[in-house]
Formats: C-alpha cells, structure tokens, sequence
C-alpha cells in the first residue's frame, strides 16, 4: 500500500503542474519534516488571531476632529458621560494592569482598562481614549487597526445626530475598520461600520434596528475581528504578514533543494524513495526514455513467488518462494528475472473471482498454465512499491469481468 502522506503529495503536485505550466514544481522526498516545517509556518505566522487590540474613542455631538475627541475626560476637555461607562461595562471587564497577569494589548503596568475573553481563546484589549493621556492616544490608539468611536447623544435627541467621518484620517494610517456605537435608549443602541476602501467585505451583516447591549458586543467583536483578520490580506497592511511569511518560506525551500538525479536513482536503487515520481526532483522534465524507467519503477514489483503444478490448488509455503520480479501487462502476469529483469514466463490470468488481494503484501493468481490452471502466491517485499501495481490489477480485474459478462 502506498503511504498516504506520499499519495497527499503526488496530488498536490499533480495539481501543481496542471495550474503552474513552465514552472518548476518539485516533492521533497523527506516528507514527515518538511511537514513539521509547514506546521511552524503557521506557528510563527498565524492566521488565526488569541490576541486583540481594540482603540475606543468617546465622541461628542459636532466632534469630527480625532484631537478633539480625545481630549474627552481629561483636564480641560468635557467630561465623558454615564452612557460611555455602561457601554464599557457591557463590553467587558475592568482590569488593573499593577496586577494583571494576562494579555496587556502593548499596555503598560501602570493603571486600568478594560479586558473580555471572548470566543473562549480570544484575548481583547481596549484602548480607551478617556483613560490614556496624550502620548498613549498616539502611541496605542494610533496604531490600532480597529477603532470604535462611542459617538454619545447625551440630550436625547431625537432623531440623534449624525457621525460626520470625514476628518478620520487625523487618526493616521494604520487604523483602518472602524465602528460607530450610539445609544438610542437607556438600553438600546445603534450600530453601523465603514473601512478604508482597500479592505475587502467581511461579515456578519447589520441589523436594521436598535439592539441590546449584550448582542451588541458580540456583533461589534465578530465584525472588528473579521475585519482586522481581512486587513490581513489587504494593502497596506498586507505586507506586515506576507513578507515575514514568504521569508519563511523561502528559508523552508532552501532547506529541501531539489534533488539531484544521482541521488534520487541511488534511493531507489536501495528501495529507500518514498515518492516514485517528482518531476522537479529530477532537476529536468521526463524524457520519454526517463519516464519508461520511472513508469517501470512503480508498475514492477519484486518480492518471492510460489506455484501450484497439474491443476493443483494448494501450495507449499514452506519451501523457499522463488525471487523475482512481477509486474502486468494487459490481462497477463509476467515473471521477470530478478538480476535482469527480462521476462522469463507470462500466465493469463483467469476468470474473476479466481484472483485477488489477501494482504497488503501478498498476491493471490490463478492463471492457465498450459492446458493446466495454476495458483501463483506472490509476496512483495515492500507494501510501498505496491500503488500502481494495485491499480493495474483492479484494471485487469474489470477487464476479466467484462469479458465474463
């Protein structure tokens, strides 16, 4: 049988080669670490984010300037109101980062914030504006892809005023989906989202009509979330995972080149090759005459056969098999010589249900011999040169039952 890690790769190179025409696609040979290295690929360089920083910006009626809206809550600016904190507090919980053990979001051991577990493995971090002082609003809220401006209606009116965007780009360039949060009632709230233009969508969808706190949170996490993981895969942002990652890969490809054609005929030589054909690990595309040899190389197998004589349906084990080479050809078996490998006898194979697979690594004929039928036991000496082998026999199978229709 052949390994299924071997089959996995044959198939991706398969389809390599059909998508990347002209272009060299070679199969390490040493598959169990180069897979172990692929696995670090994705350790280093995840996809998937545990760890989330959110910028909050608390924003008064009329406010569209960023340098306005954050000196709300501190000295001189107005102050933040009851609604904010209950926003907060339905969002998450608030930490004291003297104590904190967990994540910190690039915060610092001094002071408080706010902190949910979300998703049970996902780690989020606030930046709150009314919190941090002037340095840490350009030094954290600047820097935090994902913004969420609590825009406060503190009078109650009705309808509430509008968010006005258009002077976010004092934010700078690394911020780039962002959510709007406005309470309607002492318990309701609207919502509504926008990114910079080179963000692709991403879900989930809006509701059209005010919501409660508690599926507030979990639709502003969902959507700040997808939305930092699709800048991911958008300009400019793209660069800072793309180009750590296509290093590492790099490095990867270094540590497997493609191997040399005296080395690969040397593996098979000692029966150690795993992947019996690897265009780009012969250095060059298969010749006619190459691709014979590699095609005989998966389609013969060696191994000991035994044979019953005169009709006879039993065979004798005990005696040592004789060592060959066999292979098939249409609805023949051919015994080939072991040192020359050149035919030394062919048997028809007979009827369907006269021949099949007993194990993995023994074969089991029966084949007319003459005018006489004859049982041939075949055991192979390796269960991984057997997966071409394998298909032969089950075309030759369908072969002999169409026949026998």
């Amino acid at each position: 049988m052949r390994n299924s890690q071997d089959t996995i790769f044959e198939r991706m190179e398969a389809t390599l080669q059909i998508r990347n025409e002209g272009k060299e696609i070679w199969n390490p040979h040493d598959h169990d670490l180069f897979v172990e290295k692929i696995k670090m690929v994705e350790r280093k360089h995840p996809q998937k984010r545990t760890g989330v920083k959110i910028g909050i910006i608390y924003a008064r009626p009329g406010q569209t300037q960023p340098k306005d809206m954050f000196q709300n809550g501190m000295e001189g600016g107005a102050e933040v109101s009851d609604a904010f904190w209950t926003f907060m507090k339905g969002m998450g919980n608030k930490i004291d980062l003297t104590t904190w053990k967990g994540y910190r979001g690039d915060m610092g051991a001094e002071g408080v914030t706010y902190h949910e577990k979300w998703q049970h493995d996902v780690n989020v971090i606030y930046h709150v504006s009314p919190l941090l002082n002037s340095e840490e609003h350009r030094r954290l809220v600047g820097n935090d892809v994902a913004i969420i401006f609590f825009y406060d209606n503190p009078d109650g009116v009705i309808p509430p005023p509008q968010f006005d965007p258009s002077e976010i780009a004092g934010l700078g360039t690394v911020p780039q989906v962002f959510a709007v949060v406005q309470p309607v009632t002492g318990s309701t709230y609207r919502v509504a989202f926008f990114n910079n233009v080179n963000v692709k969508h991403y879900g989930p969808q809006l509701p059209a009509y005010p919501i409660m706190l508690p599926q507030l949170k979990e639709l502003v996490l969902a959507k700040m979330y997808n939305g930092l993981v699709m800048t991911t895969y958008c300009p400019p942002l793209n660069r800072l995972y793309f180009i750590p990652r296509n290093e590492t890969l790099i490095s990867i490809v270094d540590e497997f080149p493609p191997e040399s054609r005296k080395n690969r005929q040397a593996r098979i030589k000692s029966g150690t090759i795993r992947v019996k054909r690897s265009r780009g690990a012969l250095n060059a595309p298969l010749t006619s005459k190459r691709h014979s040899r590699a095609h005989d190389d998966t389609e013969t197998i060696k191994g000991d056969f035994w044979m019953s004589q005169n009709n006879s349906k039993k065979l004798d084990e005990s005696k040592q098999g004789t060592r060959s080479y066999l292979t098939i050809q249409g609805n023949n078996l051919v015994v080939l010589d072991y040192k020359t490998r050149s035919p030394l006898q062919t048997f028809p194979i007979l009827q369907v249900g006269k021949c099949g697979l007993k194990t993995p690594k023994t074969l089991l004929f029966e084949v007319k011999d003459g005018a006489s039928r004859s049982l041939i036991l075949f055991k192979c000496s390796s269960a991984t040169s057997l997966g071409r082998f394998h298909t032969n026999l089950n075309t030759t199978i369908t072969s002999l039952y169409s026949q026998s229709q």
